[in-house]
Parts: C-alpha cells; structure tokens; sequence
C-alpha cells in the first residue's frame, strides 16, 4: 500500500510540475505533433503562408506555391563533335534574378528539333551544368561541359530565389 501511494505522490508531483511549467497565455509549438518549445505568439508571415483555428488547435500551413522562379532554356551544342566540348549560353529576361540568387540547372530528356523525347544523350554524353555570372534583373550563364563532346540541342530547366 506504500509503494502505490508514493507512485500516487510521485505522479502528482510530476503532473503538477507540467502544468506550473506554462504561465497563463502560453502554449506549446508542436512540428507534426513533436513538442518545440512554449510561445506565446505566432506570426504567420509571407505569401505562402496561412494559419488558422479549429477545435482550439492552431494549424499554420505553407504552401510551396505554383509560380516560383523557373525557366526552361534550350542550349545547343552545334552539329560537329569535338573531343571535349564546353558551351556557355546566357538566359535573359530573368527578373528575379539577384547578384546572390542561387539557381540550379537540371538536363532534361524533353524533345527537341533533334533529339526525341526520352532521349538518353544527356546522360551518355556525362553532361554537367554550372550556373555563372548572375546580373540583377536580367539573368545568368549556364556553363555546360560534356567531356566526351555532344551534339545538338538540349532543354535545361533552372530554378532559383
């Protein structure tokens, strides 16, 4: 009978001690249900942010958006094969674009005037893209290296902040 009232005792203890640990107004910041601290406030900030009420639990919801900084780019590396071919073709009309932005560039197994859809070139040719020379407002160079040389056209999306 002992042992069960100091579990009791214990149990109260521990129980009160949660419940002290929140002063009047705060409450706790859960990630996906995992505990992140005690707050008293929540913003919700930015454009592809939204928050809301329900049953007392708030629920803050970002939206990864449909319209984010990306381009498609054809770039082109002629009819001939040398042995080792690298290309530099500059994007424009990119207003977005910041002297910082960072862009990535993917090869793509698009069609194109030369090549058909699905077309592995890309990666038999060990293609490998690079982003350089970023100006505000208007763009950037993609640098393109195919070490075993290539030939004709391929598409290349970019995305970038």
């Amino acid at each position: 009978m002992r042992d069960r009232s100091l579990f009791g005792l214990v149990l109260a203890l521990a129980f009160l001690s949660i419940a002290s640990s929140y002063a009047p107004g705060q409450l706790m910041l859960q990630d996906e249900g995992s505990s992140q601290g005690v707050i008293t406030k929540l913003n919700c900030v930015g454009s592809s942010v939204s928050c809301a009420v329900s049953a007392g639990t708030g629920t803050m919801t970002v939206s990864a958006g449909g319209a984010g900084n990306f381009v498609t780019w054809t770039i082109d590396f002629g009819s001939t094969v040398p042995m080792e071919t690298m290309l530099t073709t500059t994007v424009t009309g990119q207003a977005w674009v910041t002297s910082s932005s960072i862009i990535l560039c993917q090869l793509t197994a698009f069609s194109t005037s030369d090549r058909a859809e699905g077309a592995e070139d890309a990666v038999l040719d060990d293609i490998k893209l690079a982003v350089a020379n970023r100006v505000a407002g208007v763009g950037f160079d993609i640098l393109a290296h195919a070490p075993e040389g290539a030939t004709g056209q391929y598409i290349v999306n970019c995305t970038g902040n």
